[in-house]
């Protein structure tokens, strides 16, 4: 049996470096203040925050809305009626604004038409990745296609600048050819887009221009789940949340009722309205572009999303029927095609979904859903997903019970909601503000190497996605291990998933700093700032077969047993050095050992603090300096970052 490592090899440690040096203190501030200025340009201040949270943005709008009254305010028809759809809400069918503008549209004996602004600033200020941009093209040429065989046009234009859209949009609106007098738009809970449409509706009733506004991102809109009892204020926790959400669906079935699918124009309005167009608006029904400047993907990758996250509202229903009618399988861990025309359709009580409560947390077997790219842009509705759960389960009422599997799977729809109501309540954690206001001064370590490393993560750069439960590991391991911030974390994985989304893709970073909003009354949090995954612990829970560490970091497919989940701790030197692979950057206990004292005394500077580990003594080779590479020594498959 191979000797197990309990020091360092001799070449790991550097005798030349030595902590504390004066010049090395310069360099460390200077590596500090580039650091700070290249990723918290778009950080708000806490004052800034604050402020929002008093005047919350979703209130001042709702309020607006109030005081214009129904569409019935401008009593001017107008030549047509305008869906006004953006990137989160794709889909013809169930879609609220859609079908009120459709209805109105028919009731006045209009054209409708459907219009599009894409708008790259807004995309770079949010972090949208190219991946996300190349999903949003392609869902909105099958959208055209639809749109076409109902005779209803699609009018998409580029506008750079996002603070003129909504001047740009009223514009177009009411130019020749359109002339609407009614526009109709779902809502977004991000403090920009609720400020935006304000901004819309100020611009159209300048021009007698009517804006309405729907909820449609969630089962239960922001602000419906009150307090059991009282009827008022906003639960920050939740499980009684889910209580009260869970209950409201049961006594209100209509809550996940879809609406009506848009009506077809006329005949001949295709035609009429592409040969009446002048000036601008012939620029308008040019063809979809292929790619957005400044989010292009390269040929392969876009070939590899197009196969692994197919687009349209067709595609998105067979993910669905996929998760409730097939098995699940080790065999599509990798960027494979969703759903295949040959699946074995299994007997009911073996599918995915029924077993969800099992796998859920099985990273190597495809255990979830993988809808959230649909959900996200909209493609597909929550209240699809319960209708279709309600048919499926045979019951009266939607499971909720997490005993079960499509209950459990139920209550990750519920999380989807609450992501959102929390953003809408609480418009500080859009503005890169922690929930948990005690943990603002956290004091974060900035070194931009160990940054790299982590975001070298061969799962999320193979597929523009993850499974949830490496999600968790990988940001744990970020905001634990390397106490590194968890905004820079987010950023990240905003960057390169194709499903990201700032309510969930927030609420989870939140989550695993253990700044999230489920601190209750007593104090106590259900993710403490004390608990910390242990990542070999954690990948032999979540990856029981090793085949998804195989998969994904093939250098180890021949290992066995613990040596798989910890090759450095349990082979002789010589086997891990013959095996190429970087050894572990950080020492487990000892950063676990830091990061409680770092999160029990928030704003206290590392130096200033009781005896916690320090950064370099956190590191498996004392006092080196560890040269990391991008690849393989990074992420790896569940956020393990390693030294070269």
């Amino acid at each position: 049996m191979p000797e197990k490592r309990k020091k360092p090899l001799p070449d790991e440690v550097d005798e030349d470096v030595k902590r504390h040096k004066p010049e090395q203190a310069e360099k460390e501030n200077e590596k500090e203040d580039w650091f700070k200025g290249s990723v918290y340009p778009r950080v708000s201040t806490v004052e800034a925050a604050d402020r929002m949270d008093a005047n919350n943005p979703l209130e001042l709008l709702e309020s607006a809305l109030k005081k214009q009254g129904g569409p019935e305010a401008v009593s001017d028809a107008g030549e047509s009626v305008v869906y006004w759809m953006n990137m989160e809400d794709m889909r013809l069918k169930d879609n609220k604004a859609l079908s009120k503008a459709s209805a109105y549209a028919n009731k006045n004996k209009l054209p409708l038409v459907v219009l599009f602004p894409i708008s790259p600033g807004d995309y770079k200020s949010h972090d949208r990745s190219a991946r996300r941009i190349d999903f949003m093209l392609r869902n909105l040429r099958s959208l055209k296609t639809s749109l076409h065989e109902l005779e209803i046009p699609l009018l998409q234009f580029i506008h750079p600048t996002r603070k003129t859209l909504p001047n740009r949009i009223i514009q177009i609106v009411g130019s020749p050819g359109i002339k609407a007098r009614h526009v109709f738009a779902n809502l977004s809970y991000e403090v920009d887009e609720l400020n935006r449409n304000r901004a819309v509706l100020e611009q159209g009733a300048d021009k007698r221009i009517w804006v309405g506004f729907e909820h449609d991102r969630c089962v239960v809109p922001p602000g419906g789940v009150k307090k059991k009892g009282t009827g008022t204020g906003a639960y920050t926790v939740y499980s009684p949340w889910f209580r009260q959400w869970g209950s409201m669906i049961h006594e209100d079935p209509s809550l996940f009722d879809e609406y009506p699918n848009p009506q077809p124009n006329p005949k001949g309005t295709l035609e009429s309205f592409s040969a009446n167009a002048s000036g601008d608006n012939k620029d308008l029904l040019k063809d979809i572009p292929d790619y957005i400047e400044g989010f292009q993907l390269d040929k392969t990758d876009a070939e590899q999303m197009r196969a692994v996250h197919p687009g349209g509202e067709h595609a998105a229903e067979r993910v669905l029927e996929a998760f409730f009618h097939t098995k699940s399988s080790s065999k599509k861990l990798g960027p494979v095609r969703p759903f295949e025309d040959d699946d074995e359709v299994v007997k009911k009580g073996n599918s995915r979904v029924e077993v969800y409560s099992d796998e859920r947390d099985r990273a190597d077997r495809n255990s979830t859903s993988r809808l959230s790219p649909y959900l996200t842009s909209g493609v597909l509705s929550p209240r699809q997903i319960l209708t279709h759960v309600l048919k499926f389960s045979g019951k009266k009422t939607v499971p909720v019970d997490k005993k079960d599997g499509v209950g459990n799977w139920v209550g990750e729809v519920a999380w989807r909601d609450f992501y959102n109501h929390i953003l809408a309540a609480f418009p500080r954690v859009s503005m890169g503000q922690p929930y948990n206001v005690k943990y603002r001064g956290v004091q974060w370590e900035t070194d931009p190497e160990l940054l790299e490393a982590w975001k070298t993560g061969k799962t999320m750069n193979a597929q523009g996605w993850m499974h949830n439960r490496a999600r968790m590991i990988s940001s744990s391991f970020l905001t634990k291990h390397l106490l590194v911030d968890w905004r820079l974390g987010e950023r990240y994985f905003m960057n390169q998933f194709i499903d990201g989304d700032l309510a969930s893709n927030n609420g989870g970073w939140r989550k695993s700093m253990s700044s999230s909003c489920l601190v209750q009354k007593t104090g106590s949090d259900p993710q403490p700032y004390f608990r910390i995954f242990n990542p070999t612990t954690q990948a032999e829970k979540a990856d029981p077969t090793g085949e998804y560490i195989k998969h994904f970091v093939p250098e180890l497919r021949n290992l066995k047993g613990k040596a798989l989940y910890d090759p450095y701790g349990h082979l002789s030197p010589a086997e891990f050095k013959k095996l190429g692979y970087p050894m572990p950057i950080v020492d487990h206990k000892k950063a676990r050992e830091r990061a409680i004292e770092r999160y029990k005394n928030p704003g206290v500077k590392p130096d200033e603090s009781a005896d916690g580990p320090t950064q370099d003594d956190i590191k498996v080779s004392n006092n080196v300096k560890p040269k990391v590479k991008k690849s393989p020594a990074g992420l790896e498959s569940f956020g393990f970052i390693s030294k070269a």
